[in-house]
């Protein structure tokens, strides 16, 4: 009699519940597909700027950085991107598979195939500037960046290991006036420095060499610095630095 009962209870509850209309399962489908995609094109992005830190990491010199280059890797590895790019990777996987044919593809293969779709769209948005674009304006509007992301302008701020970055803002001569990262002047002594280039005014450039005193730093080399619109020149003005007019 129990047993009649329950039958009954549950047959009734299916004959009054009402079926949802196939759009709704048709829009919840296409809205995780469309998640999805929007996930790879997110790990597109973070490996387009991965790429872009990667190749302008000052391979040149690492050796005046760090010595060993594993560690020079390790402590410029963009770690908050390759996150990023793990995350969006996990998040397509994951909407992909609860997607209503997405039972039928094996976990592994929806990984590969994510990694490699953010990859390849990603090599192809680093090549058409879309990683520097990234990279540059959040340097420029996310006050911590530089600091724990894209570490590039704090290694250019030691003076003391021999490192020094700026805008050329003043000539006399062979030397010259730089406003470095952080805002000093220097005055960069280039009698001793390898220099395969002629710095100009408002370019930015890298010094390796020794702090000779209070803003005057002897240059055994000399090199540019590209890909840094975050290091602008200074607006025009007039003043003397280390007996030195300058005039922009």
């Amino acid at each position: 009699m129990v047993e009649k009962n329950i039958s009954q209870e549950v047959l009734e509850k299916i004959k009054g519940s009402k079926p949802k209309p196939k759009w709704e399962f048709l829009l919840k489908d296409y809205l995780i597909w469309f998640l999805g995609f929007i996930s790879l094109a997110l790990g597109a992005l973070s490996f387009s700027t991965i790429l872009y830190m990667f190749f302008h990491n000052d391979w040149d010199v690492y050796v005046h950085i760090n010595n060993n280059i594993f560690t020079f890797i390790f402590l410029t590895l963009p770690y908050f991107w390759l996150i990023f790019l793990a995350l969006f990777i996990s998040v397509a996987q994951y909407n992909i598979r609860h997607t209503k044919e997405g039972y039928k593809f094996e976990l592994h293969k929806i990984v590969i195939a994510s990694i490699a779709i953010s990859i390849i769209l990603g090599s192809l948005l680093y090549n058409i500037g879309v990683g520097q674009a990234i990279d540059n304006v959040i340097a420029t509007r996310v006050p911590f960046y530089h600091k724990f992301i894209n570490q590039r302008r704090q290694i250019w701020l030691q003076t003391d290991k021999g490192l020094l970055a700026g805008v050329v803002v003043a000539q006399d001569g062979d030397n010259f006036i730089i406003k470095s990262i952080d805002g000093r002047d220097w005055l960069v002594l280039t009698e001793n420095a390898r220099m395969p280039f002629k710095p100009q005014d408002g370019e930015p450039v890298r010094c390796i060499g020794e702090t000779l005193g209070d803003g005057i730093f002897g240059a055994k080399e000399i090199l540019p610095m590209p890909n840094t619109p975050w290091m602008k020149a200074p607006p025009m003005f007039e003043r003397k630095v280390k007996g030195i007019r300058i005039i922009r």
